[in-house]
């Protein structure tokens, strides 16, 4: 759908409007029917020879932050309809819409692999937001700044999420035990990691 924004846009402003908010919409009214049918859990292979696979589980913290991201982002472009020229309107609307997913997919991912995929997915959504006036110097200074700490971070996540993964012998965030089962200086070195990404 991000992809379909552009050519909308061009061809009708407020059709592509639409789409971009009833997208979003349908992820806040998804998130809303886990309350009576339970959240979900989606398992695929992607790696398979050396066992890593494409996890997605929302719990409870997870749902609650689906709920703001999936709510805010309906709010956002509502309001970028009703104040950002048409022109632009196109080239906003994509890069936000997939920033949404990338947020949904952080905040849902249930291994270490496809928490980092969504985390480096956010960084390059945030760094086209950032620098959306791309004739504005302290734009583009302002994007390639954040690219650069996302980027430096995300390396240092990988690095923290790596250990973990073989500390506990899978990237599964369900089949990670307590830091009691670390030795003690692994289960620092392994907090200290993530705690600085």
């Amino acid at each position: 759908m991000a992809a379909l924004v552009p050519t909308l846009a061009k061809a009708n402003p407020r059709l592509a409007t639409l789409a971009a908010g009833l997208v979003a919409a349908l992820a806040f009214a998804l998130g809303l029917s886990w309350f009576n049918t339970g959240t979900p859990e989606i398992i695929r292979n992607w790696i398979e020879p050396i066992g890593i696979h494409w996890s997605l589980r929302v719990d409870a913290l997870g749902h609650l932050f689906w709920l703001l991201i999936s709510g805010i982002g309906t709010l956002i472009v509502i309001y970028a309809d009703s104040y950002m020229p048409r022109e632009k309107l196109a080239t906003l609307l994509s890069p936000l819409l997939c920033f949404m997913v990338a947020m949904l997919g952080l905040v849902s991912a249930g291994n270490a692999i496809t928490l980092f995929v969504f985390w480096e997915a956010t960084s390059i959504t945030s760094f086209l937001l950032i620098g959306f006036k791309r004739d504005d110097p302290a734009a583009r200074r302002s994007a390639l700044q954040a690219l650069a700490i996302t980027g430096l971070g995300g390396l240092v996540l990988l690095a923290g999420l790596l250990i973990a993964g073989a500390e506990n012998r899978s990237y599964e965030f369900n089949q990670w035990q307590g830091p009691v089962s670390y030795t003690h200086h692994r289960a620092h070195e392994t907090r200290m990691v993530i705690a600085f990404a």
